[in-house]
């Protein structure tokens, strides 16, 4: 997950950890750097991140990884 909400990175924490080990990134730039050594089975994608614009996190997720689905949050 790249989320820099508190609230929201706890909120989907919650629902999700019955399910999926959940990995958390504050920054896009963090998020990138986890994504680039980890293989993940989704990953869930703020748009609004302050360092750099979750577009393009997408587009360089996509580059490296065809086939991880995104879910965009925004």
């Amino acid at each position: 997950m790249i989320e820099d909400s508190p609230l929201i990175v706890g909120a989907l924490t919650a629902a999700l950890r019955n399910t999926y080990e959940v990995c958390r990134a504050g920054s896009g730039q963090a998020g990138l750097a986890i994504a680039a050594d980890s293989t993940f089975e989704v990953i869930v994608l703020d748009l609004g991140l302050p360092d750099i614009s979750g577009l393009q996190i997408c587009q360089q997720l996509r580059a490296a990884d065809a086939h991880t689905p995104i879910i965009v949050l925004t």
